[in-house]
């Protein structure tokens, strides 16, 4: 399975966090800091890493696009219809607009 350079390199970083911290050089809370997250989430990023180092802190989410994802030619299609005659747009409903008035007292 190929990984993507920026997975690889996420890894690496990660890596060498959890390996500061498992050897005492840093406290598990200053891991979690450096590295942007919540404590719980580098305990399940541990967790990973001790069941299996080499493929552990690779990205696992899906390398392709959710089947949910609405396809680019019918969003660009949407966008046109929304534009309205001559590109110009509509104006919103009443019921849509955020207008800045105070409200009543």
């Amino acid at each position: 399975m190929a990984f993507a350079a920026a997975a690889v390199e996420r890894a690496m970083t990660y890596q060498q966090v959890i390996m500061r911290a498992l050897a005492g050089s840093l406290t598990w809370v200053q891991a979690a800091d450096i590295l942007g997250i919540h404590p719980r989430s580098l305990r399940r990023w541990r967790a990973r890493y001790e069941r299996d180092p080499v493929l552990g802190l690779l990205d696992r989410r899906r390398q392709r696009p959710s089947h949910l994802t609405a396809p680019r030619v019918e969003v660009q299609r949407i966008l046109r219809l929304r534009a309205g005659p001559q590109g110009i747009s509509r104006q919103p409903r009443a019921s849509q607009r955020h207008s800045a008035k105070t409200p009543p007292k």
